[in-house]
């Protein structure tokens, strides 16, 4: 993996503030989850209170991705694009923030260890669900042809990984069609520039007289 390099006015002062911040840094699943109390070079201030005030006052948009005393990535981005619109004087600074916080994490190989081995294992796991799935498994649930032998058996995502990729492995987003009604279904989402949704899937359904016994 090559390394990312950038130039920016930080201060070397900010730039320690910054070591500190990553050095407190917590790696999980993935993830990176950076502490509130350690952003005050993050945020151009002087002191830990003023940028866990400033965290504080921006509640709203931040805590999606807080978990207690720590930011995910995303919650500084927004933070500090939203900092950019209310005081464009220091919006450099915080854009050199961003671009420094984007480089570090991109050459982070604990970060870039721990991604992979979380892809791998949600890669896992859910093939694990499909194949479960299949084996159980008895017949299409639009077209109700019966699994058979002779009836190829595919697992469709009612929400597609693209779309809902947190859905990806959950058992009730997963349903079992026939090799030829799965490929119908992908050729007319396709064909007429829609996404792979429950509601597509109930339309396409109707469309074809088949079977749409999906809730909600």
């Amino acid at each position: 993996m090559k390394s990312i390099t950038i130039e920016t006015d930080l201060s070397r002062g900010q730039i320690n503030k910054f070591k500190c911040l990553f050095k407190s840094m917590k790696i999980r699943n993935g993830r990176a989850y950076l502490p509130i109390l350690e952003m005050h070079g993050v945020l151009l201030t002087n002191s830990r209170q003023s940028a866990a005030n400033i965290v504080k006052a921006h509640d709203k948009i931040v805590k999606p991705h807080q978990e207690y005393e720590y930011l995910r990535p995303s919650g500084v981005y927004v933070l500090l694009d939203a900092l950019c619109d209310e005081n464009p004087a220091k919006g450099l600074g915080y854009r050199a923030a961003l671009a420094y916080i984007t480089a570090e994490l991109a050459n982070n190989p604990e970060l870039a260890r721990s991604t992979q081995i979380a892809a791998a294992d949600k890669k896992r796991s859910t093939v694990n669900t499909i194949n479960d799935i299949k084996r159980k498994a008895t017949q299409c649930a639009l077209s109700g042809v019966k699994f058979d032998g002779t009836v190829e058996c595919d697992i469709h995502h009612i929400e597609g990984k693209s779309e809902q990729p947190d859905l990806a492995n959950e058992p009730s987003n997963l349903i079992a069609l026939t090799a030829k009604v799965h490929g119908q279904y992908h050729e007319w989402v396709n064909a007429n520039n829609r996404a792979i949704t429950r509601q597509t899937l109930k339309e396409f359904a109707k469309r074809n007289h088949y079977s749409s016994k999906l809730t909600a």
